[in-house]
């Protein structure tokens, strides 16, 4: 029968329509069975698909191993027997391409040529786009912007960097785009099944119990998932991650109870870790620092591994009810950032490091003195110096020791300050429009108002009051105006900000992150930064001793949100003179 149908449609019998695969609902070739239908070759090699036995990914089998158990075509390829010398450059790789001469591995193989993207128009590696035909390079493929006709945020399929088109925008005539057979929604080349639907089978098949039902907590996590912007990068990470499916099944049929507790024994796991952030995201568990439970867990394994009681009491009273209680007094109310976390690590190992120097030159706090300490400071055998300047002054507010080392006073930037290069960040930052619209933002409030990387990651649009004609934004105890063009910069990345794959009522940050309902890292945001040509440190320190030169300190601490001795620091490093500032206000 489908043979007669190919005969007729090409003698000119376009009426008649080919059956389309009742799977994927495609109209393609029906070339194999499958519970006695003609089903195409994908549907049919997804019916087939089990778990790798060697990378544990669910594929459709491509060979099997000496014991009979599967392979995907993946670990079959790069098996050391499968593994051939490439004939460019001798080495034993997977065989990528056969030319003429014999294999090629990837890394020689030829890519497609240098050309000009027509979205970004910059020249890369371009390949020739489906619903276009035009040149396209690789970032554009995976790039999401607001589209300029329906003023959706979506993939990019056409137009410009300034004016992205979304793919109903790009070809809007009908039959171009076919819709997903279950939800209906468009903007596919194929009639199969939208990534979000596939996505929900999936966790359907996952996170059931026993007796085939979702447990509601688990349920909660699906929808969360289900509901994001990207659920192909969901896909991506359980395909990516044995390990993350077999604790989500774990969670589901109650193998494992659903608490923080069960996560921190799972330490350092990745997988855990990030599937925690997920079932916070998703309200299942209750928020936490995490960063700050796992600087507790770190103290309590450190100190515990000290061989001597006494010293292991020591460290203890200084890390746990000194450095730790004085953290969390900072941080009350919010959360530590990892740079806070660091510097705790940092002086306790210092610590146990200079206790250690006692013991090996049968010493203690108590028979230590002066000399003993600018001998090692001078013959370099303590290396952190302020560290363990400041736990000696611990020890003697607490009368264990009579050595006192004073504070190190900051005696003003190290490095020269170039003003003209922080000016030309900015206008770089202002009106080159092919740098992401987050990273310009970021970037312009490191080099104008001085915020370093930690505060910027962590602001949520709390911080910013958005009305008609004004933009202000919160970064210490008053609120200030933010002057055009840096305004309309602002207003774009509040309205246009993109998701990774988190719950939309759940998404408050301004600069979100990777992983689920959190910020962007500090660590993150330095690369991303650097990337562009900004190095933090120098363009806050720019920033700073520009700004102190011309407000008072009070002032400088109030709208900053900087500590007001460091103010006071900056200002007299920069020995500026706000004796006037009240005058000059008052002739404006």
């Amino acid at each position: 029968m489908l043979l007669l149908i190919d005969h007729l449609r090409a003698q000119g019998a376009t009426r008649i329509q080919p059956p389309s695969c009742p799977g994927c609902r495609r109209t393609v070739a029906l070339v194999e069975y499958h519970d006695g239908a003609r089903v195409c070759h994908t549907c049919a090699g997804k019916s087939r698909e089990v778990e790798c036995s060697r990378c544990g990914k669910v594929r459709e089998p491509s060979a099997r191993d000496l014991q009979g158990r599967p392979l995907c075509r993946h670990c079959n390829a790069t098996d050391p027997a499968n593994l051939k010398p490439c004939v460019r450059c001798g080495r034993r790789r997977r065989v990528y391409a056969r030319s003429d001469d014999g294999p090629v591995c990837e890394t020689c193989r030829t890519p497609p040529p240098i050309q000009a993207c027509f979205i970004c128009g910059r020249l890369a590696h371009c390949e020739t786009s489906k619903a276009t035909g035009l040149l396209w390079c690789v970032p554009c493929r995976s790039r999401r912007a607001r589209c300029a006709g329906c003023s959706h945020v979506r993939l990019v399929r056409s137009g410009t960097i300034d004016r992205p088109l979304c793919a109903a925008c790009t070809r809007a005539e009908p039959g171009v785009w076919l819709c997903c057979p279950r939800c209906g929604v468009s903007g596919q080349l194929t009639a199969a099944v939208c990534k979000r639907c596939a996505l929900g089978d999936r966790l359907d098949q996952l996170l059931a119990d026993h007796t085939g039902a979702i447990p509601a907590p688990m349920q909660a996590l699906r929808d969360f998932l289900v509901a994001g912007d990207r659920p192909q990068n969901v896909s991506a990470w359980l395909n990516r991650q044995p390990r993350a499916r077999s604790l989500l099944s774990d969670l589901a049929t109650g193998r494992i109870p659903l608490t923080h507790d069960t996560f921190d024994a799972l330490e350092p796991d990745k997988a855990g870790r990030y599937l925690r952030e997920l079932l916070v995201g998703a309200g299942v568990l209750p928020p936490r620092d995490e960063l700050l439970a796992r600087l507790e867990r770190w103290l309590h394994a450190t100190i515990d591994a000290i061989p001597d009681p006494a010293q292991r009491h020591l460290v203890r009273q200084y890390t746990v009810w000194h450095l730790l209680r004085r953290l969390r007094r900072r941080v009350a109310g919010t959360h530590a950032n990892p740079n806070q976390c660091g510097a705790v690590r940092d002086q306790t190992r210092a610590v146990i490091s200079f206790l250690d120097l006692l013991s090996a030159n049968h010493l203690t706090l108590a028979t230590c003195t002066h000399t003993h300490v600018d001998r090692w400071l001078a013959d370099g055998q303590i290396r952190h110096s302020k560290a363990v300047g400041a736990f000696l002054r611990w020890a003697t507010t607490n009368k264990l020791t009579t050595v006192y080392l004073p504070v190190q006073q900051w005696g003003g930037p190290g490095a020269p300050i170039d003003g003209d290069r922080r000016w030309e960040t900015a206008r770089r930052l202002l009106h080159v429009h092919t740098i992401d619209l987050a990273d310009r933002v970021a970037g312009l409030l490191v080099v104008l108002y001085a915020q370093n990387a930690a505060d910027v990651s962590r602001l949520t649009l709390g911080h910013v009051q958005v009305t008609d004609d004004s933009v202000w934004i919160r970064l210490g105890d008053r609120p200030i105006e933010i002057p055009e063009p840096l305004a309309t910069l602002t207003r774009e990345l509040v309205t246009a900000r993109t998701r990774s794959h988190t719950h939309a009522g759940s998404q408050t940050w301004l600069f979100p992150g990777r992983l689920a309902g959190r910020p962007i890292t500090d660590g993150a945001l330095r690369d991303r930064l650097a990337r562009i040509g900004i190095r933090i440190t120098e363009a806050r320190t720019a920033a700073l001793f520009q700004l102190a030169t011309e407000l008072p300190a009070a002032i400088l601490a109030r709208v900053l949100g900087i500590d007001i001795k460091g103010a006071v620091r900056w200002q007299r490093a920069c020995a500026g003179d706000w004796t006037t500032y009240a005058a000059d206000v008052s002739r404006r």
